[in-house]
C-alpha cells in the first residue's frame, strides 16, 4: 500500500523584498491574504539608516477566520539609531491572512529594505511524497 508521507517536505520562497520609503503614513511591508493552504511568513527589516530622532513603529495584523478583517496582533516602536540594526520579524503562522506594516512617526523620513520569506508544505504545491 502506498501512503502520502506526512508532514510533507516544506519549501521557502521569497514572497516580497524592497524598500519602503516612509511618508510617515502607516504603510503596508506584506499583506497575504485568502490562502489555501496554511503558511508562515517571516521578514528582515533593515533600520541602519535610521538616525537620533527617528522613531517607527511595526504593526502586524492576523486575519483568523476566512471572511473576518485583519485584527491588530501587535505593535512595536524603535526609535534612534539602532545598535543591532537588521530587525527579524518573528515567523508566524496562518492560512487566512497576516499583514505587517511599517510607520515612522518621527524624524527624517528614511528608506527601509525589506525581505519577507513564506514557507508552505510541499504538498501546498502539488507535490505529494509517497512511501512504500
Amino acid at each position: 500500500m502506498v501512503e502520502p508521507l506526512l508532514p510533507a517536505t516544506t519549501y521557502m520562497d521569497v514572497v516580497s523584498e524592497g524598500t519602503i520609503n516612509a511618508d510617515g503614513m502607516e504603510q503596508t511591508v506584506i499583506s497575504k491574504e485568502d490562502n489555501k493552504y496554511p503558511f508562515i511568513l517571516g521578514a528582515w527589516l533593515d533600520l541602519s539608516k535610521m538616525e537620533a530622532a527617528d522613531t517607527i513603529v511595526l504593526r502586524e495584523y492576523v486575519k483568523v477566520k476566512k471572511d473576518g478583517t485583519m485584527a491588530k496582533y501587535d505593535e512595536q516602536s524603535y526609535s534612534g539609531v539602532q545598535p543591532n540594526p537588521a530587525l527579524f520579524i518573528t515567523s508566524k503562522p496562518s492560512v487566512y491572512g497576516l499583514k505587517i506594516t511599517l510607520q515612522q512617526t518621527a524624524g527624517a523620513l528614511r528608506p527601509f529594505d525589506y525581505i519577507v520569506f513564506r514557507q508552505q508544505s510541499a504538498i501546498d504545491r502539488g507535490a505529494i511524497i509517497f512511501t512504500s
